[in-house]
């Protein structure tokens, strides 16, 4: 933590240029929690001339730790500005005290109001790190919009409003996005930190009094959480859980991409050769519109320079980068994004559903039936078995789930369809078929696919697949232009009559969509602003949710409160694989495997296809307490050795810039590996744990004459859900267990092969630091005869 500046410092503010604000100056007191005084923090509340309460207004922004955590709280009045930097490790005894001051005299005065930009997300976090409330908070943006959307919600868009077209007055756009675009509190750049957030602070104060400001914000709804107690406090409980694990989920993102390409050159259509025509060749880094970069190019003479720029319309694969300079002649080298990926419009609308509700409209979460029963049931000791109340309208008896029926065999015992489910499955779809609104289903390794939503749109892609097998035709596929176009139109090509990408939602009627009994899309396809076209058609009352143990549950509550015709959802995952993102760093993250009241009703898919009984076996004893069954009729049999390790003796790993891991050797023997499987016409995939490793294997085998390299690399996360013949995986570590620490994420990884698998590691590695992770049992219960030697995998000899 850095040193405190002179409680003297006055720092001139830099965002507009307006005759009565130019070169104001701003004085600025940097305090720590634990120096938090009464004396301090009652200049905000109380006239220190008269002793009178103060009305006058507050604007306040807060700062983040790289991991999310509130950071720092900034606080200004008309002349100053107080920045309270927060430690982690301060004592719950003195946070206490030192809090019940700040909202006593800062937060829940007894009149005048606080300011904010995001003012909801700030009270959140507020009562979930510092246990304190606000009074009387206004989100500046819901003043001038109540759209939800990132383009109308950007500080800089509520500022041009409050100030309007003025000719005495110019905003200074560049500072104002540096200030509000990464509210991270840097401690190695805490000097530019404190400008920063002293700024935000002061220009949320000053845009309520700004002329005729006091009767633009007059009518603006209050952000207040003071009066959430009692029967109330469990809904700002599990607001702010909801707010701040999506929030910090968020801060998990990289901060910084280096986009692969494969073309980037100037611009034909730009004379003044300020533009670059960029095409991306990695989807997980492409472009995405307004990011700014920073452009290395090389000069004729060899030198390297590096230019700021900002991408400008992104197509498909392709993207102008627009400079202030002209940048021809000049090689690109390298092209890197700064600043994290705004929200999604899931993600967006999911926060205006937080700030409604805490603007006064409590019924948003209070009066819904799904929030009720998922996210505030509380069990009482007398009731052991967890029962939900729904409303009893619900449940009229001369409505049978026609949603359901529509795609499901009919219970009759001689339909075929009955007669490939084996009893579990059975089971499930009669309780998928029931009246109970919440069915919860665990599927293992090669469960078979349902449809109608998942977290992927790979998954989905591959539930529309299997739709097509059974010959059911009635559904359409939607999905994201963002997803298809340039990118992965080859994925559709087996069900293109069904799918309607997102650029012809607005051609679609009604009657184009007449026979439709089912429509497929990912979770955050339904916060599309163009939904209600398909809903209309078929209205939500049934939905089914694969994947559904790597989503957090945070991301139901658009589809919890925008949906009121949903009356059954159907919930497919397995929590023994990929849990949601972040949910290994932060914590009590959870799907909905990991709410307790509903877990225990499960139902267990107990029967795997995918693989061979003989790693069947052992992943049902080693993940599943022995529950999970084999296929008997596999027709890998057990005579055959179906998973090999390979004894990369002289494997390395190495960490590079981006902090993921290689090991060179590894590489080398799976490019070897991939070619003997390509001659022998042996189906295969290549999945390793980290992106260094699958970029140097991908180059490697992009440069092997002859050897097919398209759609065969894959991250281990991002192979999820898929599955292939034959599966090489490249373990990486040679010294710490690393990614082999995560069981759900071995599992995953170990349980992807139909026929035979190939582990590249070490004996001493196995015999070592790997030894207790769940792929250094599995090579204990394989035995030494499983074990291959680099020159066994040269002589093809696999």
């Amino acid at each position: 933590m850095g040193p405190p500046p002179s409680p003297k410092i006055e720092i001139v503010q830099n965002l507009i240029h307006h005759p009565n604000y130019y070169h104001l100056r701003i004085r600025q007191l940097v305090v720590y929690e634990a120096d938090i005084t009464e004396l301090l923090l009652k200049v905000f509340s109380t006239n220190r001339d008269s002793g009178a309460e103060r009305a006058d207004p507050l604007g306040i922004s807060v700062g983040y730790t790289e991991e999310g955590k509130l950071a720092a709280l900034a606080i200004a009045d008309e002349a100053r500005c107080c920045i309270i930097e927060f430690n982690s490790r301060s004592p719950p005894s003195t946070r206490h005290k030192k809090m019940e001051l700040l909202q006593k005299h800062v937060l829940c005065r007894s009149i005048g109001e606080i300011y904010a930009f995001d003012a909801a997300q700030i009270a959140m976090v507020l009562w979930s790190e510092l246990g304190v409330k606000v009074a009387r908070a206004v989100d500046i943006q819901s003043v001038f919009s109540d759209s939800d959307s990132n383009a109308e919600r950007k500080p800089l868009v509520a500022i041009h409003a409050c100030f309007g077209a003025s000719d005495n007055c110019k905003l200074n756009e560049k500072n104002i996005d540096r200030a509000f675009n990464d509210l991270t509190y840097n401690r190695d750049e805490i000097n530019r930190m404190r400008v920063d957030i002293l700024e935000r602070a002061w220009i949320s104060r000053l845009l309520p009094s700004h002329e005729n400001g006091i009767s633009t914000f007059s009518a603006a709804k209050h952000v207040d959480t003071s009066g959430l107690d009692g029967q109330f406090l469990d809904t700002l409980e599990t607001m702010a859980r909801v707010s701040e694990d999506s929030r910090r989920v968020g801060y998990l993102k990289p901060v910084a991409t280096n986009h692969q390409f494969d073309d980037a050159q100037s611009s034909l259509l730009d004379p003044d050769g300020k533009t670059i025509d960029a095409r991306a060749s990695a989807y997980k880094d492409k472009f995405r519109g307004s990011q700014n970069v920073i452009t290395t190019f090389e000069l004729p003479s060899g030198e390297q320079i590096r230019r700021r720029g900002q991408t400008g319309i992104v197509t498909g694969r392709s993207s102008t980068l627009n400079f202030d300079t002209s940048v021809t002649n000049k090689k690109v080298i390298s092209i890197t994004s700064k600043g994290r990926d705004a929200p999604t419009l899931a993600e967006a609308k999911r926060d205006g559903v937080i700030r409604r509700t805490l603007q006064g409209d409590l019924t948003i979460f209070q009066d819904n039936p799904w929030i009720c029963n998922i996210l505030l049931h509380n069990s009482s000791d007398d009731d052991t078995d967890h029962n939900l109340v729904w409303p009893e309208d619900w449940f009229p008896p001369s409505r049978p789930n026609n949603q359901v029926l529509a795609i499901m065999p009919s219970p009759d015992s001689d339909n075929p369809a009955r007669h490939h489910l084996n009893d579990s499955q059975q089971l499930a779809l009669d309780h998928m078929l029931s009246s109970d609104p919440i069915t919860l289903i665990q599927g293992p390794p090669g469960k078979s696919g349902i449809w109608l939503i998942a977290q992927s749109n790979v998954a989905v892609k591959n539930i529309a697949e299997k739709l097509v097998k059974t010959n059911f035709t009635d559904w359409k596929l939607l999905v994201s232009d963002d997803f298809r176009n340039e990118w992965h139109e080859d994925l559709y090509l087996l069900i293109q009559p069904h799918v309607i990408p997102s650029k012809e939602f607005w051609r679609q009627k009604p009657k184009m969509l007449q026979g439709t009994k089912v429509f497929l899309c990912t979770l955050s396809m339904l916060s599309s602003n163009s939904i209600n076209k398909f809903t209309f058609v078929v209205p939500l009352r049934c939905m089914v949710v694969d994947e559904a143990s790597q989503i957090k549950v945070a991301e139901y509550i658009n589809i919890f409160t925008g949906f009121p015709t949903l009356r059954k959802i159907c919930f497919i995952g397995d929590d023994k694989q990929l849990p949601p993102f972040g949910a290994e760093t932060i914590e009590n993250l959870k799907s909905i495997f990991e709410v307790d009241h509903l877990r225990e009703k499960a139902f267990l898919l107990n029967i795997q296809y995918r693989m061979p009984p003989q790693l069947g076996d052992f992943i049902s004893q080693a993940v599943y307490d022995g529950k999970l069954k084999s296929n008997p009729l596999h027709l890998i049999k057990d005579d055959i050795i179906a998973c090999h390790f390979v004894d990369v003796m002289t494997g390395r790993e190495r960490q590079d810039g981006s902090k993921s891991f290689s090991n060179d050797a590894e590489v080398a023997v799976a490019v070897q590996l991939a070619s003997h499987l390509q001659e022998k016409e042996m189906d295969y995939k290549i999945i390793t744990p980290y992106d260094g490793q699958r970029n140097k294997i991908l180059n490697d085998m992009k440069n092997t004459d002859g050897l097919k390299w398209e759609d065969k690399c894959f991250n281990v996360d991002s192979f999820q859900g898929n599955e292939e013949d034959y599966i090489v995986i490249s373990l990486v570590r040679s010294r710490s267990i690393g990614f082999l620490q995560s069981l759900r994420r071995t599992n995953v990884m170990l349980t992807r092969c139909k026929k035979g698998m190939y582990i590249l590691t070490s004996r001493s590695f196995m015999d070592g630091a790997g030894e207790e992770s769940l792929a250094g049992e599995l090579a204990e219960h394989v035995g030494k005869e499983a074990w291959l030697t680099v020159e066994d995998v040269k002589q093809g000899r696999i």
